[in-house]
C-alpha cells in the first residue's frame, strides 16, 4: 500500500515481491533473530525440551559427581 501511495504500479511492486521472494530466496536468506515476536511458543518449548534431554543425558553419563550422600539417620530433620 505504501509503494502504490507513493506512485509505483500495483504491478511493479507485485513483480518486486514476487522477484525477492522466488528468484533472489531473500526468505531463506534473511532469517530473522530468534525473540518473542518472530518465533513461536511451541518452537520455544521444543528448544527448552531438547536442550533439557541434552543436560540429562550429560548427567547421565557422569557417573558421580560431589561427595557421596549420608544414609537418611545422618542427615537432619531440615535436610530430609
Amino acid at each position: 500500500m505504501p509503494a502504490i501511495a507513493l506512485g509505483h504500479a500495483q504491478s511493479s511492486v507485485v513483480n518486486l515481491a514476487y522477484f525477492e521472494n522466488e528468484i533472489l530466496d531473500l526468505p531463506s536468506i534473511m532469517i530473522p533473530p530468534m525473540m518473542s515476536s518472530t518465533i513461536s511458543g511451541q518452537e520455544i518449548l521444543d528448544m527448552k525440551n531438547q536442550r533439557n534431554i541434552s543436560k540429562n543425558e550429560n548427567l547421565l553419563e557422569e557417573k558421580s559427581v560431589g561427595r557421596p550422600e549420608k544414609p537418611d539417620d545422618e542427615k537432619s530433620e531440615k535436610t530430609i
